[in-house]
């Protein structure tokens, strides 16, 4: 495995996939093409449909920076297609954003997939984390609270 330098941004725990409300946030910025606006028209018009301003803060944060990895096209497509057209495009965004997932499923889903293993286990999560742990001591320094949401 090669050696790393980057530190992993974890900050993903509090969030799935949520390709609704990445498609909902492609829309305003696709109305306004500034993402600065796109954030304040969000947040006013609570394009995440939570009660708590501090929730939608940072539902916004969270989803703006995302789509901020995503090409104009790419961003188009998550407004226009379908909804189930939208979850490839909004893995992609995770995928772009958050090295330690992506590298996750290169490395430990992907040669499972090529032999039809569809069972994931503990084991392979836990290898994968250790293999890590020496270019990446962040993942040391986790609560357990935390490491908890980032295996689920």
């Amino acid at each position: 495995m090669k050696a790393v330098t980057d530190t992993y941004n974890l900050g993903f725990t509090a969030f799935g996939l949520g390709s609704a409300h990445a498609s909902g946030l492609a829309s305003v910025y696709d109305e306004l093409r500034d993402w600065e606006a796109a954030k304040k028209r969000a947040i006013a018009d609570n394009v995440f449909q939570q009660s708590k301003a501090t929730s939608i803060s940072r539902l916004e944060r969270e989803f703006r920076l995302r789509l901020q990895t995503l090409t104009e096209e790419q961003l188009q497509l998550l407004v226009s297609e379908p909804s189930e057209s939208r979850i490839p495009l909004s893995l992609l965004a995770v995928f772009k954003r958050y090295e330690f997932i992506r590298q996750f499923s290169e490395q430990v889903l992907l040669p499972k997939i090529t032999i039809f293993d569809d069972e994931l286990r503990p084991s392979d999560y836990s290898s994968f984390v250790e293999e890590l742990e020496d270019a990446h001591p962040e993942l040391l320094e986790l609560s357990d609270s935390s490491a908890k949401k980032i295996r689920q």
